[in-house]
């Protein structure tokens, strides 16, 4: 398994890869006045101007603080996840030994079928069939484009239905994980420190799952090419928070007949912005998403912005 799932292990290093992110108050207002006072239009009017404004005020602040007590940490289904999960890797596909990126930057799913006609039904990339979570979203995707050939479409409007599908349903997925629309593309060349910005989806990454009615570690290699059924791509992933499940601080790899090695997810991805002098680090990125969200105006989002612009511009 690839525990970094946007980086290509060698197989003298790894035999498996390892899956390489309101209350509502009412104050009332009033005024006493001696029974026999007169009071003016004017100074009537004012008062309604003075006592309206005060209301809007408690109103609004009321708001912004009933929005502030309903804010939950960000979460997806595990399929928005497969399919965020997809997308990493039709992007990039770094070879850390070689510090070479097999990948195009692209998100025009060659991820997918560029791997052989054999291999389409099977997730594409082999990388793709070593997460059960992104395997059954690229499988999904793999058995589509295999039925629009069956039903004899060519393989030019086979790939043009399929990305459109694909497109599709990253907008939904975009806006569920980062909270705002898909940028419009345009051209430019995507880089380590985009690549890095979105490791950070790793924080949504469930440390367990349920599977067949059991529980498995999340990267368990029994796992390794099934998939979840529909209801279980309808469960939640973890909560963005800033930190990685604690199951993958420490991920076991088995490599036969007698070799065990301990691997931290965290630390690849830390290692990685040492590795590319990115011009932030991966602990900088995962320090903004503490608050349960990406925000709009911080570092990690004006990559990720960028990445996907850049991404979405398939000629």
């Amino acid at each position: 398994m690839n525990i970094n799932r946007f980086e290509t292990v060698r197989p003298r290093l790894y035999s498996l890869a390892v899956l390489s992110a309101t209350l509502l108050l009412f104050i009332p207002i009033s005024s006493s006045f001696a029974a026999n006072e007169t009071i003016s239009s004017d100074t009537k009017e004012e008062m309604f101007q003075e006592s309206h404004t005060k209301k809007s005020a408690f109103k609004a602040q009321d708001r912004s603080e009933s929005k502030k007590q309903k804010h939950t940490n960000t979460t997806i289904t595990l399929k928005q996840l497969g399919l965020l999960q997809l997308a990493a890797h039709d992007l990039f596909n770094v070879d850390r030994d070689t510090e070479t990126d097999t990948e195009n930057g692209k998100l025009d799913l060659s991820t997918l079928l560029d791997y052989g006609s054999d291999n389409i039904a099977l997730g594409g990339e082999p990388r793709n069939r070593e997460n059960i979570i992104l395997f059954t979203v690229a499988k999904e995707y793999g058995e589509k484009y295999e039925g629009y050939l069956e039903r004899g479409y060519s393989t030019d409007r086979a790939y043009k239905k399929l990305i459109k599908k694909y497109h599709q349903e990253l907008k939904g997925v975009y806006k569920a994980v980062f909270g705002e629309k898909l940028p419009k593309a345009r051209p430019g060349s995507v880089t380590m420190t985009e690549n890095l910005a979105l490791r950070t989806i790793h924080d949504l990454l469930p440390g367990r799952i349920s599977v067949d009615g059991q529980e498995f570690v999340t990267v368990d290699a029994s796992l390794i090419g099934k998939a979840l059924s529909k209801k279980e791509l309808r469960v939640k992933s973890s909560e963005l928070d800033g930190h990685l499940d604690q199951e993958f601080l420490d991920v076991i790899i088995t490599i036969p007949p007698d070799t065990i090695m301990h691997i931290s997810l965290l630390e690849r991805d830390s290692s990685f912005a040492d590795q590319f002098d990115t011009e932030h680090s991966f602990e900088h990125f995962m320090k903004e998403l503490e608050d349960g969200m990406y925000n709009a105006d911080e570092d990690v989002m004006h990559y990720i912005r960028s990445l996907f612009a850049k991404g979405l511009y398939v000629e």
